[in-house]
């Protein structure tokens, strides 16, 4: 019988004996990978649940069976880096420090306890004669301005830049809870959210913080050389729910200081304290966020003023201060996707591992030059032309293979992370790209925003590629 074996990045299909033992498959697995048994654990694919599930007896391995060997020491480092941002105060800290806590879910409720008695009443009347005779109400000035501070204050909850996403979800949940309040024309949402986004914007006039006055100083009468109000517009446009934070309370710029002179001494020990480490990097999120946001520091600038950001662990948790989700689990859990790796198998015609998956994203979107470098010679030659003489992937943070295999970050000619294994080394790209606010390479684009979209679940505000949701449709389904 044939067996397909999967072991991280790679995939070989062997002829077996049909009754094979477990001695006869751990000596293959010696010749063929180089492991002892002692190092892994066997888990096969059960096509009822469409996931992978250990192995308990030999008897459940068939002809085409599909075999994982899972490294024990590596699935203890992801579980260890799990429960390690699991367990820390991360929730406590945060709102402490007053970052919000919590990305943009659509789990908004609207009930007629939402609004005044007289407005409830209105809403109920208008409610009752719809299912009666499905007639359309016209709300009345109080209905209209009501709805819109319930809403309005519902959205700024996640930032003051809401995102088309987050204004269609919840104005379809206000109708979905009174169908009364539907428009006669179009999708019946259109009114209500340009009414909500003139409401949006006249709180942004009335709030003076730290996520409105980066945007301040625009062309007026008494600066009329400076730029336009509407250019160069810095907020969240990627689920970042504390893209510009304030000042956390009782600190100032001297006390945020002299945090990061601490964290700087207790980073120079040969085992820094990790709770120290966690709660000065906590304390000193502002500092980091005005160097990026405000001063647009280069990434060698950045890096030589926080080293201890760029390792996989402190990237991670500065993706949970951004955007208030964890991406490791998402996107480990994600590309296991049944639905994904059969389209990429289907459409590449190749067989791939869930590891394999991140590596089949530029050919699945006709990308010869993404967000990966592998070093063979047609692709590594071809990109490196590319950086040298046309400068197109060296602004851009990209994941390169070396000599040993191992993968380094590299950005703007700057190694920011070494040593990585592949899907470390993606998954901390990722974080990179939203720890220093950079744009995806047009030539990593679309692989860049699937990553983004469809594994790290992370909702955008940019204009999403044709081909990407062609594939996010199809993998839907």
């Amino acid at each position: 019988m044939k067996i397909l074996l999967e072991y991280l990045q790679t995939a070989k299909r062997l002829s077996v004996k049909d009754d094979l033992s477990s001695e006869e498959l751990d000596a293959i697995i010696g010749e063929e990978f180089g492991i002892s048994a002692d190092e892994i654990k066997l888990q096969i694919y059960d096509q009822e649940f469409q996931a992978f599930c250990d192995l308990e007896s030999f008897s459940e391995v068939k002809h085409l069976s599909r075999i994982k060997l899972i490294n024990l020491e590596s699935s203890t480092i992801i579980s260890e880096l799990v429960e390690t941002c699991a367990s820390s105060p991360q929730t406590s800290e945060t709102e402490n420090l007053g970052l919000r806590t919590r990305s943009w879910n659509n789990d908004f409720e609207l009930s007629f306890s939402s609004f005044d008695l007289i407005t409830s009443e209105e809403l109920k009347a208008a409610e009752e004669e719809f299912v009666v005779t499905g007639k359309l109400h016209k709300p009345s000035y109080r209905l209209k301005s009501q709805i819109n501070d319930v809403l309005s204050n519902e959205l700024t909850k996640y930032g003051l830049y809401p995102t088309r996403t987050m204004y269609h979800d919840i104005t379809k949940t206000l109708i979905a809870s009174f169908p009364s309040l539907k428009e006669p024309i179009g999708d019946g949402l259109s009114a209500w959210k340009i009414a909500l986004q003139y409401r949006v914007q006249e709180i942004r006039r009335k709030i003076k913080n730290a996520e409105t006055s980066i945007n301040s100083g625009k062309r007026s009468k008494t600066c009329p050389k400076a730029p336009t109000g509407n250019s160069c517009i810095k907020k969240a446009r990627r689920g970042e729910i504390n893209y510009s934070p304030n000042i956390p309370d009782g600190e100032t710029l001297q006390t945020l200081e002299d945090h990061k002179m601490i964290l700087i001494k207790e980073c120079s020990k040969r085992e820094p304290n990790p709770d120290i480490l966690s709660q000065k990097m906590d304390k000193t999120y502002y500092l980091r966020r005005v160097d990026i946001v405000s001063s647009r520091l280069k990434l060698a600038e950045f890096k030589e003023k926080w080293s201890m950001l760029f390792s996989p662990m402190q990237l991670r948790k500065e993706v949970i201060r951004i955007l208030g989700i964890d991406i490791y689990p998402k996107i480990l859990m994600n590309v296991a996707n049944a639905n994904l790796v059969s389209y990429i198998e289907k459409t590449l015609k190749i067989t791939v591992t869930e590891e394999g998956v991140l590596e089949s994203l530029p050919p699945l979107f006709k990308e010869k030059c993404s967000y990966f470098i592998k070093k063979d010679a047609n692709t590594f030659s071809k990109c490196m032309k590319n950086v040298d003489e046309n400068g197109v992937l060296s602004p851009h943070a990209v994941l390169v293979q070396e000599e040993d295999s191992s993968w380094s970050i590299m950005g703007e000619n700057v190694l920011l992370l070494s040593n990585l294994d592949f899907v470390t080394g993606v998954i901390s790209l990722l974080c990179i790209y939203f720890v220093c606010d950079l744009q995806y390479c047009k030539y990593g684009l679309k692989s860049m925003t699937f990553l983004q979209q469809a594994l790290a679940e992370i909702p955008s505000a940019n204009k999403i590629p044709n081909s990407v949701l062609k594939v996010l449709n199809e993998i839907s389904r």
